[in-house]
């Protein structure tokens, strides 16, 4: 039961501030989703063994993905692109549902104060599954459905304003004075967490960035980072000491002789599926640090900082800091045996939408980005897109005979061959 303070209507809060369309949502106790664009975003309070509760969003990318290596080397792709990857949240499969989705568990705050920050956040997480969904990762990549999510049978045909929150990210990007601020704040509030969170185990070191040892021979560090897609940010990682300091250390006996993670796909998989299990939060993705070791890490964005003012957003990355290192932390300690990875794998409608979702060709990118597209259509939403050649011969390979006898289906490649930008009057409907 969540301790008292705790705002136990985080979710409702969240949709709310986001403006969904009531039409747009589903409720059931305890759990609240929506359809900004083509996929479901869920939001849940949980309860969990070490916090008053718990935070789990979940957005869904793709279904029907095998547990396999290929599948494993696409959640490390996701997970590693500058554009998807560590920006809070990760990408995991799900074995039990063939389910590929962008999972993040979060502390559920007291400060009313963070509601609008945590609402940035679920819309960030949304707009890069919705993007991914959009260039048609899952089936070009994977070779996977789209996770095509309908609502009372219904699809969208108009995009959620927060689609776009991309675009404004990356515009906030550009100046890295406010995101500075933000670090000197928390440069002066996280070492007085140290008691608090580990107890005496933590010590400063390196004045260039905010660095903390501990004694287990782990690290933490938060820096101003600049993101290749989405500008200036606060990149936090934890992980161990280099290999070479930490071998001495070990020597010396200053620091306990703890195994090494793995660096192969199948670990950094098993890692990110049982984050929830293993510390009960989980703010980041598991992938490989700058030196080739195994890190738990996030990216946050000048626009996320942005959403509230200097103190609050301190307050939140302290918070994320500590979270990331005690991730880290409970994944060498702790050992999961049976892991739920989703906790919404499944929407009513999904065998419907899977039809759909197959018979829409794949999207590459219009003209002039893509100088390869051989012709252009709008998908449902109205967005333009185009598809390259192979793509197009792709796509065709994977349609069933009653998909290639349903009338309009075959019908795209012709109507729209040649550089044609169709208006509302050639929107292909299925």
């Amino acid at each position: 039961m969540p301790e008292p303070g705790i705002i136990t209507d985080l979710s409702q809060r969240i949709v709310r501030i986001l403006d969904i369309e009531p039409e747009w949502t589903v409720q059931v106790p305890g759990v609240i989703g929506f359809v900004a664009g083509e996929i479901s975003v869920l939001l849940t309070v949980r309860g969990a063994e070490d916090w008053p509760a718990v935070l789990r969003i979940e957005a869904r990318l793709a279904r029907h993905a095998p547990d396999e290596p290929e599948t494993w080397e696409f959640c490390h792709y996701l997970n590693s692109a500058p554009e998807f990857g560590s920006l809070g949240g990760r990408w995991v499969h799900d074995p039990a549902s063939g389910v590929v989705a962008l999972v993040v568990d979060l502390p559920v705050p007291e400060e009313p104060g963070l509601v609008g920050l945590y609402a940035e956040f679920v819309a960030l997480l949304a707009c890069r599954a919705e993007i991914a969904a959009c260039n048609s990762i899952p089936q070009q990549k994977l070779g996977a459905g789209k996770a095509l999510t309908l609502v009372a049978g219904r699809r969208r045909t108009i995009a959620h304003p927060l689609l776009d929150r991309l675009t404004e990210t990356r515009r906030r990007g550009g100046d890295p004075a406010p995101v500075r601020a933000v670090v000197d704040l928390v440069r002066q509030s996280l070492p007085k967490g140290h008691v608090t969170w580990f107890g005496q185990g933590w010590y400063s070191a390196r004045e260039d960035r905010l660095e903390l040892w501990s004694g287990s021979g782990t690290v933490m560090a938060l820096d101003v980072a600049e993101n290749p897609r989405l500008g200036w940010g606060i990149m936090i990682g934890a992980g161990f000491l280099l290999a070479s300091e930490r071998r001495d250390m070990i020597a010396g006996g200053v620091v306990p002789d703890i195994p090494d993670f793995a660096t192969d796909i199948r670990t950094l998989a098993t890692l990110n599926r049982e984050a929830a299990a293993r510390g009960g939060v989980a703010p980041g993705c598991w992938t490989l640090g700058g030196g080739d070791n195994t890190v738990h890490r996030l990216f946050i964005p000048a626009a996320l900082l942005a959403a509230t003012p200097p103190d609050i957003a301190a307050l939140f990355v302290d918070r994320l800091a500590w979270l990331t290192a005690e991730q880290f932390h409970a994944a060498f300690r702790y050992r999961a045996e049976t892991v739920r990875v989703l906790l919404g794998p499944g929407w009513p409608g999904d065998e419907e939408a899977d039809v759909i979702a197959r018979r829409e060709p794949y999207n590459d990118g219009a003209q002039p980005r893509n100088p390869h597209a051989i012709c252009h259509f709008e998908d449902a939403l109205g967005r333009v897109c185009g598809i390259n050649a192979d793509s197009l011969a792709l796509w065709e390979s994977r349609l069933t005979d009653e998909d290639r006898a349903t009338p309009g289906v075959l019908d795209f490649p012709r109507i729209t061959s040649g550089y044609i930008v169709g208006g509302a009057s050639h929107r292909r409907r299925t």
